[in-house]
């Protein structure tokens, strides 16, 4: 069976990257492959999700529990990706950098131009990762993978009303343009 690594920072809580992290590996599940996830800190109740899924995560101290080759690198936050990747015993046959450039965490690690691909979050980060490649002679392509939802989603059958009462903005990262809006918003109160 392929293997899989995916990095990420933490699994604990549910922010954006942390249900990144979970939906890429489950579909990862679905496609045969048996996966790992690395990451600084892990706790409930995001773990719980992980652990009923039979995806193994792995923490600070857990090095020893990795495998010495995976056929796929899933590398997002640089801090936890660069650390995996030097520890130099592990080999990778593909190798993909996720980021989406909002904090620093985010950035493109020191083996980029190592990686098969890079994969944004939308295509303004797409635009960003191409002008700061030319800048730093970085090679693979970038090729973007936006926020999605799944079949899951879709399915549920939502009975609300019709009468928009409020409006809430749910991100660890709101775009300037989101926050303007809602101070437009406020003034036709």
């Amino acid at each position: 069976m392929p293997t899989a690594l995916l990095t990420n920072l933490n699994i604990n809580s549910r922010t954006g990257s942390e249900l990144h992290t979970l939906e890429f590996a489950k579909q990862l599940q679905n496609r045969g492959y048996v996966v790992t996830c690395f990451c600084l800190c892990a706790a409930y109740p995001l773990l719980k999700e992980f652990e009923k899924e039979g995806i193994e995560v792995l923490t600070l101290g857990d090095e020893t529990k990795l495998e010495n080759q995976y056929d796929l690198f899933i590398a997002q936050h640089r801090v936890v990706s660069e650390y995996i990747y030097s520890l130099q015993r592990i080999t990778f046959s593909s190798i993909f950098s996720v980021l989406g450039l909002s904090d620093e965490h985010e950035g493109l690690p020191f083996f980029t131009n190592l990686s098969d691909g890079i994969i944004a979050v939308s295509h303004e980060v797409k635009g960003h990762i191409e002008n700061s490649a030319q800048a730093h002679n970085i090679q693979p392509p970038v090729h973007v993978f936006p926020n999605y939802c799944t079949k899951s989603f879709y399915d549920y059958n939502y009975q609300g009303n019709n009468e928009l009462k409020s409006i809430c903005c749910i991100s660890n990262h709101p775009a300037p343009e989101c926050l303007e809006a809602f101070d437009l918003l406020k003034k036709d109160e």
